[in-house]
């Protein structure tokens, strides 16, 4: 079998036919563009020139091959779904019988082809089994009929399916009926870089043939193949650990540059006039608190002089109150000051994983510690 002038194998197998020896088929699939070439070199239609042509010793048999004569019922089959099978239109070939074969006799009559008996019957077995259904096989299920598609420019080449090249051989030795086989060494030497259970077994199997026929070449191209396919694993292993390196450095980096914005633009606060006013405003009110922390500790001293127990609870409730107030002007001046933070706003969610790094990163200048509140 070839296709588009790659040769792909070749294969022998046992003859278990009774009427049968020294036939040779050839058989063609025609695609859209190998029609219209023909047309432009003939000058003729392919369907105008006739299919599958049958010759006995370098004479044609008539009618075999005219339009529209289904020797081999190919149109029959043709009609059971569409683009299933082959039609007569799609193929072009010649079956030729060399030699006595005296089991073909042609009619009386010229034009009457072959008397119907059992070795044309098995001459229309052979052509099927081994030159129509196998053609007819690669053509549909592994190179789907050979066209480009509509969303496509290139049609589907063999090295495009060389896996499934390979396990297409590989069933045919399955069936146990080879006694030979011939492999184009490109379909091994360098098998597609995807590899699944399936690809494994066909090599494996292509292995035991090697062995079988006591092919050498072909076992040395198993085994480079084999070879190959451990590169491979190890590259693919290799190429994993590279990529969670990087994913890691690439989060480490991501950190550091989250870092840097906030720190630029805590800087960016800070050059800022309107900033600067506010920042004296802040340290200002941070000064008067502090005062009013300082003077309600002196009258809370003084207070322990009066007498009336009811006047001293008293005025130290009030004291309290004016003392927590002043610590929230205190905590509120520190989160102010060292976070990024909008005093527009009077309520607001910090982000205390990233507070304290602002904290320690740009700590207070007065060497004040900062209050827990």
């Amino acid at each position: 079998m070839s296709d588009r002038g790659t040769f792909l194998f070749e294969l022998k197998q046992k003859n278990n036919f009774n009427y049968l020896k020294d036939i040779n088929i050839d058989l063609f699939y025609l695609n859209r563009s190998a029609k219209v070439n023909f047309l432009n070199y003939m000058g003729i239609r392919t369907v105008q020139f006739g299919s599958i042509f049958v010759y006995k010793n370098s004479f044609r048999v008539m009618p075999y091959g005219e339009s529209g004569y289904d020797t081999f019922e190919i149109d029959r089959r043709k009609q059971q779904g569409f683009k299933r099978n082959f039609g007569t239109r799609d193929l072009m070939g010649r079956v030729s019988i060399y030699g006595d074969n005296l089991d073909f006799v042609e009619t009386t009559s010229r034009a009457g082809g072959f008397i119907d008996t059992k070795a044309f019957e098995e001459l229309s077995e052979f052509f099927k089994k081994f030159a129509l259904f196998p053609l007819e096989r690669y053509v549909v299920q592994l190179i789907d009929w050979g066209d480009p598609k509509e969303n496509a420019h290139d049609e589907i080449m063999p090295e495009d399916v060389k896996s499934d090249i390979i396990k297409y051989i590989t069933n045919y030795e399955k069936k146990g009926t080879v006694t030979s086989l011939n492999i184009n060494t490109e379909l091994i030497d360098i098998i597609e870089n995807r590899k699944n259970k399936q690809e494994i077994n066909d090599i494996n199997t292509l292995k035991s043939i090697a062995k079988e026929y006591k092919d050498n070449e072909l076992d040395k191209l198993t085994k480079k193949v084999e070879r190959h396919n451990k590169e491979l694993r190890d590259d693919r292993r290799e190429l994993i650990n590279q990529v969670d390196i990087i994913n890691e450095t690439l989060e480490k980096k991501e950190f550091e540059l989250n870092t840097t914005k906030k720190q630029a633009s805590f800087l960016r606060g800070l050059a800022n006039p309107r900033i600067e006013n506010a920042t004296s405003a802040l340290h200002s009110i941070n000064t008067y608190a502090k005062s009013i922390k300082a003077n309600t500790s002196k009258i809370n001293k003084q207070i322990e002089k009066i007498s009336d127990d009811n006047l001293k609870l008293k005025i130290k409730n009030y004291l309290y109150e004016i003392t927590k107030a002043s610590q929230k002007i205190s905590g509120t001046y520190e989160v102010t000051l060292y976070a990024n933070y909008n005093m527009s706003y009077q309520d607001t969610i910090l982000d205390m994983y990233d507070f304290i790094p602002e904290r320690v990163q740009y700590p207070a200048p007065w060497g004040e510690k900062l209050k827990s509140w």
